[in-house]
């Protein structure tokens, strides 16, 4: 699969932080996700890939606090 590099990954990337959160919320089938694994792929750091619609992902968040998310 061929890689369209958007402006909206530079952005993303000049924002990241340790131990800050990114979120990327927006309309199904526009590469979200593909747009995360290449900013995931960039990032030097530890990385937590979180699937909003995947059930486990939704019980992890259900009983969501710093010390349950560092722990997964």
């Amino acid at each position: 699969m061929n890689i369209i590099k958007r402006i909206l990954q530079d952005k993303i990337s000049e924002r990241i932080e340790p131990n800050k959160a990114v979120l990327l919320f927006g309309a199904r089938r526009v590469g979200k996700t593909v747009l995360i694994r290449e900013l995931i792929k960039e990032f030097k750091g530890q990385s937590m890939l979180l699937n909003g619609e995947d059930y486990d992902t939704i019980a992890l968040l259900n009983a969501v606090s710093y010390t349950h998310l560092r722990a997964h």
